[in-house]
């Protein structure tokens, strides 16, 4: 049975106003030349609020908002091109647009700029530069930058490795509820790595995570009941854990899943049931599940 993390950066989404949001209004305020109400509009046709999803629309009322001087028009016109949405995807694009918003202290533009400098898309590859960027982002309270902040630390990228660090700023995301923080504090805990080893602590952020909707983050949890380490031993928890990994996408959740109905433990043993969660690990990816799913097939 594996318990496996793999950590991720995490690339941020959008960032939207505070304000409760009336379309009429939001418009009115952009046709009187405000650029924060052609941001606001755009917003609303990028998520579907109050209209139909529309990225070119979003395009078009983003792109006026950043012309009229507002950096969160930049930063989500940013993400457009970074993702694709309504737009042919282009990096370097949205790195401009990320800077122009960074540059007046956008801090989801920040932690998104320097997503970009720690995969080298659209720029050149440099975890110094993405450092800055992560911890100007976290500074502002953005959890993205100091989960992604923390994942430099943990992994050594750009920095030396220090496990204090990664922890430092994997609860400062966690605490601002970045799932990705939540399981990567989770998991330091799990392995006792700049921290005493607590199982206890490891399933609190683990659920935590979960709830958030990491599905890594629930295998995990399901892993810890599997094995009794730090709780009482309850295969049944453990695989609504793992159904509830499986079901948001974590092929190892399905994996786990998969070996429970092989071994029957916490479920009636079904093979069909196994091979049906071995399959869809494996059609994510997980190779090992591939080879579990073909011993199966034979049988």
């Amino acid at each position: 049975m594996k318990k496996i993390f793999l950590m991720m950066v995490v690339l941020l989404g959008l960032n939207g106003s505070l304000l409760a949001y009336d379309f009429n209004v939001t418009k009115s305020y952009c046709d009187e030349g405000y650029a924060v109400g052609c941001t606001d509009l755009g917003y609303l046709y990028d998520e579907g609020i109050e209209v139909k999803q529309d990225y070119r629309q979003a395009h078009k009322y983003y792109l006026s908002g950043c012309k009229g001087g507002n950096p969160r028009g930049c930063g989500n016109l940013g993400h457009l091109y970074d993702k694709g949405f309504g737009v042919d995807r282009n990096y370097t694009t949205a790195s401009k647009l990320y800077v122009k918003a960074c540059e007046k202290n956008n801090v989801y533009a920040c932690a998104n700029l320097g997503y970009l400098y720690d995969m080298g898309r659209g720029v050149k590859q440099s975890y110094h530069e993405a450092k800055a960027l992560y911890l100007k982002a976290c500074d502002g309270d953005s959890a993205y930058g100091c989960s992604n902040l923390g994942y430099l630390y943990d992994t050594g990228k750009g920095v030396k490795q220090d496990y204090l660090k990664a922890k430092k700023y994997y609860l400062k995301g966690c605490n601002g509820d970045n799932a990705y923080a939540c399981v990567s504090l989770g998991y330091l805990y799990d392995r006792g790595r700049g921290v005493y080893q607590n199982y206890y602590k490891a399933k609190t952020y683990y659920i935590k995570a979960c709830d958030k909707g990491s599905g890594r983050g629930c295998n995990n949890a399901g892993y810890l009941y599997d094995n009794g380490y730090g709780v009482k031993q309850d295969y049944v928890k453990a695989k609504n854990f793992y159904l509830i990994s499986c079901n948001k996408g974590d092929e190892y959740g399905c994996s786990n899943l998969g070996l429970l109905y092989r071994s029957g433990k916490g479920v009636k043993q079904s093979y069909h049931k196994a091979k049906k969660f071995y399959k869809k690990a494996c059609d994510k990816g997980y190779q090992k599940a591939c080879k579990k799913y073909e011993v199966l097939n034979q049988k």
